[in-house]
């Protein structure tokens, strides 16, 4: 049987009707208590693209989700012939690939490009999100009608499957709370956001790369109330006043459940992306 919890889940789902297809931005829950926190602790706080979704499974990539890599492209000056060289950072965009197929995936949200034809679009929305080639990409920059940060690229690939117990892809992921669906009118506010993680992830920026993470997941919300600062003091603590019902908190002490799964989050990041498992301490 169901929980109170899971019914109210459900009735959510089925009255904001949050349905999800090919070419959807969704994000991870806003719920204190991070469905995240002791498994698959790459998808807090994460944005992403879903790129696939049938009757067997549905298919995402991470989009705020940094790495240690970047692909060096070298450029060609058509007015001067001189060549020159730039990096563009790969995101990690899931544990799984396609055996035969590239990992990589170029994608961009520029009206300009949309209207040049470079790419096509994922989905059936032609204003949404774009995928497109490293030639197309190259040739764009080229000719001056982009810039390399107007393109995000991504390795990897994340899973959410179908027709198993407790499980409907990720619009059953939508319906437990664990993925909310992102309006398409936060979608140029998402992408923007995404842009400002400029750099490969390094021991040096972890923390920054972080922020830029939460940035991007913040600018997804559908709701626009004020959202609570994490991070501010609790005066009352575990003294008089103290709420032993709210579950915002650990028991018996005033450190924030949010917390803990941000912290579990760097620890993932520090650990498996950046092999430095002493930073996620």
């Amino acid at each position: 049987a169901k929980s109170v919890d899971d019914l109210m889940l459900d009735a959510k789902a089925f009255l904001t009707q949050d349905k999800v297809s090919k070419g959807s931005l969704v994000r991870a829950g806003s719920t204190d208590r991070s469905p995240f926190l002791l498994d698959n602790q790459e998808f807090h706080k994460s944005v992403v693209l879903i790129i696939a979704d049938d009757e067997r499974l549905s298919v995402g990539i991470i989009l705020n989700q940094p790495s240690t890599k970047a692909i060096e492209m070298e450029l060609v000056d058509k007015k001067t012939s001189e060549k020159g060289h730039l990096k563009i950072p790969i995101r990690f965009g899931g544990m799984y690939a396609i055996q035969g197929q590239s990992p990589l995936m170029w994608m961009h949200n520029s009206a300009k490009l949309r209207e040049a034809g470079c790419g096509s679009p994922v989905g059936d929305a032609k204003n949404g999100i774009w995928r497109c080639s490293q030639s197309d990409a190259t040739g764009a920059i080229e000719k001056g009608i982009a810039r390399p940060s107007d393109f995000l690229i991504a390795s990897g690939l994340s899973v959410w499957m179908k027709g198993q117990q407790d499980s409907d892809g990720i619009q059953g992921e939508i319906r437990k709370g664990n993925f909310e669906v992102i309006p398409s009118s936060k979608y140029e506010t998402v992408w923007k956001k995404l842009q400002n993680q400029k750099d490969v992830l390094t021991k040096m920026n972890l923390l920054q790369n972080l922020s830029d993470l939460n940035d991007a997941w913040e600018a997804g919300s559908s709701s626009d109330k004020a959202k609570e600062d994490v991070e501010e003091v609790v005066t009352e603590g575990i003294g008089e006043g103290f709420d032993e019902d709210n579950d915002s908190f650990v028991h018996n002490s005033d450190v924030r459940v949010a917390k803990l799964s941000d912290d579990a989050l760097r620890s993932w990041i520090a650990t498996f992306i950046l092999n430095a498992p002493s930073l996620g301490a």
